[in-house]
């Protein structure tokens, strides 16, 4: 499964572009009608007649029948068989518009734009576990386009992130979390975001202000101004480091983020829900979670 991850302007327009551009290379010759479901477009806020039959709306015809309702009872509306859609709820109609791919047995991919973004908290988790069922069972290929990171990183085992219309990363969540390729990458998954900041290099160290980082090694190249990219589960925060000035706080149940000064410049540390913050507070970053930058993009650093 894959998920398409950017921010909010790459739903509905250039989201469905996307969509219906992967639509195009599977050989769907009316990718663009907005009502095509050749490859099982699922779009947000899906539209339904309120006096169509539910099941009709899954798919009309006669020959289907059997498929039609082991899809009805996988989606978990075989209930509503026989009654009019009137009244459906947003995640009924969402289902109703995932049958439509998958009753087909000519589909190539599952196409959903936004699918799950008029659906409350609890009705996605348990959506997102259902597609993946149905993934396991199906094999389909699915392309899922979202601008919520929790969609992105809990569906799918691939994620293709966009920033200003080009694909900036293409990898696991596990990749994009230690590893981002570009900062809009490290700074838009995980919350709080990475911490970037500018800093002066020279071999195997890194120097913000007046304070030094030991670095995991010499950056391969150095062209122009660089930074330094290190996520908040990196930076402990303890009596010995880099002498910083804590803003404030927040205590969010299991964990607590610590939001801080580092020479000037805005940072973040997490602490755990049991770990409190010394009275002249210093942090440390760990270099298994430094990643240097040249102009946004990832540099690769050497022994």
């Amino acid at each position: 499964m894959t998920a398409v991850l950017g921010g909010c302007g790459l739903g509905g327009g250039s989201g469905d572009v996307t969509l219906r551009l992967v639509a195009a290379d599977y050989g769907d010759s009316a990718a663009n009608s907005s009502k095509k479901y050749w490859d099982g477009l699922v779009e947000e806020y899906e539209s339904k007649h309120p006096d169509v039959k539910v099941e009709v709306s899954v798919y009309s015809w006669n020959d289907v029948d059997r498929k039609v309702k082991e899809i009805l009872a996988m989606t978990g509306l075989a209930d509503r068989a026989g009654k009019r859609a009137r009244g459906l709820t947003a995640d009924q109609k969402q289902k109703i518009s995932l049958g439509r791919g998958l009753v087909r047995s000519d589909v190539n991919a599952i196409l959903f734009d936004e699918p799950l973004t008029v659906i409350d908290p609890h009705m996605k988790w348990v959506l997102r576990s259902q597609l993946k069922q149905l993934h396991r069972r199906f094999g389909y290929t699915m392309v899922y386009v979202t601008h919520d990171q929790t969609e992105a990183l809990t569906f799918a085992n691939q994620v293709v992130v966009m920033y200003e219309g080009e694909i900036v990363q293409i990898g696991t969540p596990a990749d994009l979390f230690a590893r981002p390729k570009h900062t809009f990458v490290g700074y838009f998954i995980g919350s709080p975001g990475m911490n970037v900041m500018p800093v002066a290099v020279e071999g195997r160290t890194a120097r913000i202000g007046a304070q030094t980082i030991a670095l995991p090694g010499a950056p391969a190249a150095q062209a122009g101004p660089m930074e330094l990219g290190i996520r908040p589960e990196f930076v402990k925060v303890g009596k010995e480091g880099m002498p910083v000035s804590v803003r404030r706080v927040e205590d969010i149940g299991r964990q607590k983020i610590v939001r801080a000064s580092l020479e000037g410049r805005e940072i973040a540390a997490i602490l755990g829900e049991d770990e409190e913050v010394p009275a002249e507070p210093k942090v440390v970053f760990a270099p298994e979670g430094i990643n240097l930058y040249a102009s946004s993009w990832r540099v690769e650093m050497g022994a």
